[in-house]
């Protein structure tokens, strides 16, 4: 009787073992690999929501024109005087639209503007280079996206 239960197969103890460490190995591995790509997934969405933000303000400076100027209270404005603008930069944008504030994002834009002038094949052009830059969102430390345009006279 002895003989046979020597020759029985089975899983050993220290087998289930390895094998349960070797599976939560995995499975932590791959919870860590999901998460982290959720986290780069919404950081990247950011960015892209930072740079049509200041797309477009880009595209609103360009409209008003060279002589553009008024209030300088908030990001709304189209002051291209000389100088960086607004005097209040915050920009609150309700991202998933939802009740809930705390997932709103909240950063800043600004511009830039200064006078410089261009000159290619004998004829010079006045112009303003302009510099909108975005910090987003504030309650992180995340690089800013800027867009640059030259706006003529």
């Amino acid at each position: 009787m002895l003989s046979t239960i020597r020759n029985q197969r089975g899983i050993s103890l220290m087998e289930i073992m390895v094998s349960v460490v070797v599976l939560s190995i995995a499975i932590v591995f791959l919870y860590h690999m999901l998460f982290g790509g959720r986290v780069l997934v919404e950081i990247e969405g950011e960015r892209r929501m930072a740079l049509k933000l200041a797309e477009h303000k880009i595209e609103e400076l360009l409209y008003v024109g060279y002589g553009s100027s008024g209030p300088d209270d908030d990001w709304t404005s189209v002051n291209l005087d000389v100088g960086t603008h607004p005097a209040d930069g915050t920009v609150l944008i309700d991202d998933r639209g939802t009740g809930n504030a705390g997932d709103d994002l909240m950063g800043t834009m600004s511009w830039t503007v200064r006078d410089t002038s261009y000159t290619d094949v004998g004829a010079t052009a006045d112009c303003k280079v302009v510099r909108v830059t975005v910090e987003w969102p504030l309650s992180s430390s995340r690089e800013s996206v800027s867009v640059a345009t030259l706006i003529g006279r």
